[in-house]
């Protein structure tokens, strides 16, 4: 098993912490980009009526308003997702189960807010790819139990999305994990007039197991781990 696990410490001079994050977003763009654009939906498959009542309840919980000090609201407004649509060509879903499952659920960099993360989102059975990364969920807990339902996951990207609190012990339990992203940017660059702003808004995820050897030890497909800031 390959891992790699990001964490920093002490403070780079201010221009190479500008050039770091610029380097980072550009990596976890690529990853995001070459982790889905290849997922199609099948061919003739309509979305099961279940599975698109679940994803318009999870839109109920967000909010497209702006967030963050250089931030002018939400990048996906989830317009398509209207009742009496076929869900498996909205915006950020893709069915790629014969029987009209959703398996891939993108929201990457959606800029959206939610006061929790929805519990309707493990009814989403058959995910295979799941990307909440850069949305706000305002400092709150990650569910304490539903993960363990999203048995056929094999990307799982909730990084920088503003969680506070502990890991799920379900998460530990998805087998079929291949990455796994929990990693947080604290701090965002901004030179205005020539003075250099730093913003803080993310809460970091602390771990419910005493070290990260607790977490995966039962994830032998796991090769790719991201954690700390």
């Amino acid at each position: 098993m390959m891992s790699s696990i990001s964490s920093h410490h002490g403070k780079p001079p201010p221009q190479l912490q500008l050039f770091l994050i610029h380097v980072f977003l550009g990596i976890q763009l690529s990853c995001s980009l070459g982790t889905y654009s290849n997922q199609t939906a099948v061919p003739g498959v309509l979305c099961r009526p279940d599975q698109a009542s679940a994803l318009r309840r999870l839109k109920t919980s967000f909010s497209t308003d702006a967030w963050g000090p250089f931030d002018n609201g939400s990048r996906c407004t989830l317009a398509s997702w209207r009742a009496d649509t076929d869900c498996c060509v909205w915006e950020g879903v893709h069915c790629g189960d014969v029987n009209g499952r959703v398996t891939t659920l993108d929201l990457g960099d959606c800029g959206l807010q939610s006061g929790s993360l929805h519990p309707d989102l493990f009814d989403l059975t058959s995910l295979r790819d799941l990307n909440l990364a850069w949305n706000n969920f305002n400092g709150s807990q990650l569910p304490a139990v539903g993960f363990e339902h999203l048995t056929e996951l094999i990307h799982l990207n909730l990084s920088n999305c503003g969680f506070a609190g502990q890991i799920p012990v379900g998460i530990g339990r998805l087998t079929k994990l291949v990455s796994l992203d929990l990693s947080i940017t604290q701090s965002v660059l901004h030179i205005d007039n020539d003075v250099l702003l730093v913003a803080s808004w993310f809460q970091g995820i602390f771990l419910v197991e005493p070290n990260i050897t607790s977490l995966v030890k039962n994830l032998s497909n796991l090769e790719l781990l991201y954690v700390g800031h």
